[in-house]
C-alpha cells in the first residue's frame, strides 16, 4: 500500500485519539466535552475534493494514460485516487477541522472553566494545545507529502505532475498551507480569548474576596490584619492569587511551538526545491 494512504490513516487515528483525550480532560470538568459539527460536512468536503480533482485531471488524463499505460493509468487515476485517496484526504481534513477548530469553538461557547491547579500553568488546556500542535504537524506532514510527489513520486505512489509542479499543484499548495495556518492560529486565538477571560474573572473574584476579609476595602499589599486567623485567610487568598496569576492564557507550551513551526516550514522548503529542480526559477 502506498505510503500516502498509510500516513493519512495514521494521521486520522492519531488526531482522533488526541481529540478523545482532550474532550475528557479539558479544563476543570468532570464530563466529556460535547463538540457539535456541521451537518453533512464530510460529504460536502468529499464532493468538493472530487470537483477539484476533476478539474485537475481533465487536462492531464491523456498524458497520464500515455506515460503509464491505458490499463494501469486508468486504474490509478480513475479508480484508486477518487475511491481511496480522496476519501482519506477528505476524512483527514474533516477530522483536522473538527479536532482543532470545533473543539476551540465548543470550549469558548460552553465556558469551560480553567483548572488553576494545573502544575503546567496551562489551566487544564494543555491537552487541547497538544491536540492543536499534533493535528497541525500531521496536516503539514500531509502537505509535505503532496509537495514531495513532484520529487519522490515513486515512493508516495502518485505524482502530482509528471514534469514538476504546475499551476494547479502550486495553487493547491498555497491555498492548503494558508488554510492550515489560518485554522491553527484562529483556534489558538479563540482559546486565548477564553482563557484570558476566565483568568480575569477569577482574579476579580479573588480580589473581591480579599477586600471583604478585613475591616477596610484594601487589596494587597495594603491590607492590614487584626488577628492571626485573619492573617491566615489573607495568606491563603494570596497563594490562590499567585496560582491564578501564574496561569498562562495560551494553551501551548512554548517548548512545543517549534514542532508546529518546523512542520509548516518544511513543505515550503520542499516546494521551492521542487520548483528549482524543475526549472521554474533559479537562485
Amino acid at each position: 500500500m502506498p505510503v500516502g494512504l498509510l500516513i493519512g490513516v495514521y494521521g486520522i487515528n492519531r488526531i482522533r485519539e488526541k481529540y478523545l483525550h482532550a474532550a475528557r480532560h479539558v479544563g476543570k470538568t468532570n464530563f466529556n466535552l460535547p463538540v457539535p459539527t456541521i451537518k453533512y460536512l464530510r460529504i460536502s468536503i468529499y464532493i468538493l475534493s472530487l470537483i477539484a480533482y476533476a478539474v485537475f485531471l481533465i487536462a492531464r488524463l491523456p498524458q497520464f494514460l500515455r506515460t503509464e499505460g491505458q490499463f494501469i493509468g486508468g486504474i490509478k487515476w480513475l479508480l484508486l485516487v477518487p475511491l481511496f485517496y480522496l476519501p482519506v484526504i477528505s476524512e483527514f481534513f474533516v477530522v483536522y477541522l473538527h479536532g482543532i477548530f470545533f473543539v476551540s469553538i465548543s470550549i469558548s461557547r460552553q465556558n469551560v472553566p480553567l483548572d488553576f491547579s494545573d502544575l503546567n500553568n496551562l489551566g487544564g488546556m494543555g491537552c487541547v494545545g497538544d491536540l492543536a500542535i499534533s493535528s497541525t504537524s500531521l496536516y503539514f506532514a500531509g502537505l509535505t507529502l503532496w509537495t514531495g510527489t513532484t520529487i519522490i513520486g515513486p515512493i508516495t505512489g502518485i505524482r502530482a505532475a509528471p514534469t514538476g509542479p504546475g499551476n494547479f499543484s502550486i495553487g493547491f499548495f498555497v491555498i492548503s498551507w494558508i488554510a492550515g495556518m489560518f485554522l491553527f492560529l484562529l483556534s489558538i486565538w479563540i482559546l486565548h480569548r477564553h482563557m484570558y477571560k476566565e483568568k480575569q474573572d477569577k482574579l476579580d473574584e479573588i480580589s473581591q474576596e480579599v477586600r471583604s476579609l478585613g475591616s477596610d476595602d484594601e487589596f494587597f499589599p495594603y491590607t492590614t490584619t487584626s488577628d492571626s486567623n485573619e492573617s491566615l485567610k489573607y495568606i491563603q487568598k494570596y497563594i490562590n492569587l499567585q496560582r491564578v496569576r501564574e496561569t498562562k492564557t495560551y494553551p501551548i507550551d512554548a517548548d512545543k511551538i517549534w514542532e508546529a513551526s518546523v512542520s509548516a516550514i518544511i513543505p515550503i522548503i520542499l516546494q521551492i526545491v521542487s520548483l528549482y529542480f524543475n526549472g521554474a526559477f533559479c537562485f
